[in-house]
């Protein structure tokens, strides 16, 4: 069985979700914000916020997140989104710190964060998982097969096949 594949190297798919990674981090951050009716970071705060964007897409990196393939992402993959994604909050929680706000800092824009990263990053991954396995599934020749006279048990071996890889 030869499945479909995009014909893009590997690197360049890994840089893809490094960019996405990095525009959903910026998202999450400013629903953050908004959530709690704060304004989103002056100018003299975005590059704080920047900076540790661009170390938590290294540290997603580093962690290999970008070299999992996603149909095959299992529960390892999810706990290393988590790990990503806690240590994504820390950088957050640094640049929230450093930057300098007339206003005292509010720090639970932090868990709304840290949740927002999650649905938005681990989220991501698992949309694409179950859509690429429904297409695989949807779109690979089958072999056809009579059920004839097995009544009960021929509609549980019809929901069997239906299901199955066969």
């Amino acid at each position: 069985m030869r499945s479909f594949t995009i014909p893009v190297s590997r690197s360049i798919k890994g840089l893809l979700m490094m960019f996405c990674d990095s525009i959903m981090i910026v998202v999450a951050l400013g629903l953050s914000f908004t959530l709690l009716g704060k304004d989103f970071p002056a100018q003299s705060q975005i590059l704080y916020f920047s900076i540790a964007t661009a170390l938590s897409v290294f540290v997603l990196a580093r962690i290999d997140l970008y070299r999992a393939i996603i149909l095959y992402m299992g529960l390892q993959s999810g706990f290393l989104v988590l790990k990503g994604v806690t240590i994504t909050t820390f950088f957050i929680a640094v640049a929230y710190f450093f930057a300098e706000t007339p206003s005292p800092l509010d720090y639970s824009i932090l868990p709304i964060f840290w949740m927002m990263a999650l649905l938005f990053i681990g989220g991501s991954r698992f949309v694409a998982k179950v859509l690429l396995q429904s297409l695989i599934r949807n779109f690979r020749p089958r072999e056809p097969v009579i059920i004839y006279g097995a009544g009960s048990s021929g509609m549980q071996l019809l929901v069997a096949l239906q299901n199955g890889d066969q």
